[in-house]
């Protein structure tokens, strides 16, 4: 039948039905021989990344009949290929072959199979960077990770595309640092890509503190310069600050990267200290000086011809500046041998002089009214008034700070002048003969 297996079967020939004239039937039996069925034992096709050991082996076997299956097979095929964990990119041949295979019924055909090695993955990233704003970007580079088989990096050949949109100015943040492919190959990788991050830290400052002091004014003036090269020049503010007497003086925006105040002091020595405040791009940074007031004489008669006068042998040494606020044409007259000696001679009118008339350094005429640098400030502090003072002869002395009537020297008469503020009020300041006036420094 259909389901007779493997074998021979006798074939019996018997008369049945048939007949003839003038003849007899002889009968001679045949063979009906059932030979095995094929199954094809088939090699089934794998894959595996580059590296990575082979994967289990396995076949598929059809060509069943008579509703028969795998169940009829006894043994394994043998199953081999010649791809190992250390095998490149490709195609690998498995072999199928019949190993310990028997089948009742059934004899065996084989079909090859194919193991597909694929490229494992590399990883490139970006590197993180970091720089201060104004530099130039760093040498970007990357890091690639993902070798198998103790491979290194001279796997590779190429170089990935690396790229920022940061430039040398842009401002404090974290910028993406891209990668792609660029010209980077490998025979048995492919590659993926991790962006990095370029961070722009502030720059560093610092700040020089400058003063020019005038008596009891001064001025400051602050420079900022930014550390990094060619980073630009720092915006903002700086802050001026009295330490000494714990006084805040101003707040002045920066142009260029400089900022001046003018300020009065006390009577005494005084520690000052910039701050800068830093801006978007600048760390802040700070500086400090030192400042002593200068003694200075003020003239601030806005008209009055003479308003400064000397003559014969008089003369007016101090470590300040001689102002005279007069705008007469004969604001400071004078003659003999008159000495005058300053750090500055600021003349707002002009001056006439006669004999042998001697100026450290020339006076500055036309020069623009100073506002009185003292009008800010509290009484003197020897009292209201401590009436006039008149020296001649040879007489000496020295007197406090404080509100006076009038002072006249005349003679060689020597008058000396303790620090701190003086206030002539109504009688005037007259030098003349050999009559000189010193002020102590603070």
């Amino acid at each position: 039948t259909t389901a007779s297996g493997v074998g021979d079967y006798p074939i019996i020939a018997a008369q049945g039905t048939l007949s003839a004239v003038n003849y007899t039937f002889a009968f001679a039996d045949g063979t009906l021989s059932v030979t095995p069925a094929t199954l094809t034992v088939t090699a089934d096709n794998k894959t595996k990344v580059y590296g990575q050991v082979n994967p289990p082996l396995s076949d598929t076997i059809t060509g069943f009949v008579n509703g028969d299956t795998d169940s009829v097979v006894t043994g394994v095929a043998d199953l081999d290929t010649p791809a190992t964990a250390a095998s490149g990119v490709g195609n690998y041949t498995i072999t199928a072959g019949p190993g310990t295979l028997s089948a009742v019924n059934y004899t065996f055909a084989f079909v090859d199979g194919t193991l597909s090695v694929t490229p494992a993955a590399l990883t490139v990233t970006a590197d993180d960077k970091t720089k201060v704003y104004g530099q130039g970007n760093p040498a970007l580079t990357d890091t690639i990770t993902g070798f198998v088989n103790g491979d290194t990096a001279s796997a590779v050949s190429g170089a990935a595309d690396l790229s920022t949109t940061a430039t040398r100015f842009s401002g404090v943040g974290n910028y993406l640092i891209a990668a792609g492919p660029g010209s980077l190959s490998a025979a048995n990788y492919t590659f993926a890509f991790a962006g990095g991050t370029l961070t722009i830290n502030p720059d560093t400052t610092t700040t020089a503190l400058d003063a020019a002091v005038f008596g009891l004014s001064a001025t400051f003036t602050a420079t900022v310069t930014a550390n990094a090269p060619g980073s630009g020049t720092p915006t903002g503010s700086v802050d001026f600050f009295d330490t000494t007497t714990n006084n805040d003086l101003g707040s002045v925006v920066l142009s260029g990267g400089t900022a001046s105040l003018t300020a009065t002091l006390p009577d005494s020595a005084q520690n000052v200290m910039v701050r800068y405040l830093g801006d978007a791009n600048d760390l802040a940074s700070s500086a400090a000086t030192s400042v002593s007031p200068l003694a200075s004489v003020y003239v601030l008669n806005p008209s009055a011809s003479g308003a400064l006068s000397a003559s014969g042998n008089a003369g007016l040494h101090v470590a300040g500046v001689v102002v005279d606020d007069s705008s007469s044409r004969t604001a400071v007259t004078a003659n003999g041998n008159v000495r005058i000696a300053a750090r500055e001679i600021d003349v707002v009118g002009g001056v006439r002089i006669a004999g042998n008339v001697s100026f450290s350094p020339k006076p500055l005429t036309g020069h623009a009214v100073m506002p009185d640098p003292y009008a800010g400030l509290p009484a003197p502090s020897g009292g209201t008034s401590l009436g006039s003072i008149s020296l001649s002869g040879n007489s000496s002395r020295t007197i406090q700070p404080g509100v006076y009537t009038r002072i006249t020297l005349s003679g060689n008469a020597r008058l000396t002048m303790a620090p701190g503020l003086y206030v002539i009020a109504g009688g005037g300041f007259s030098v003349t003969g050999n009559a000189g006036v010193m002020a102590r420094r603070w």
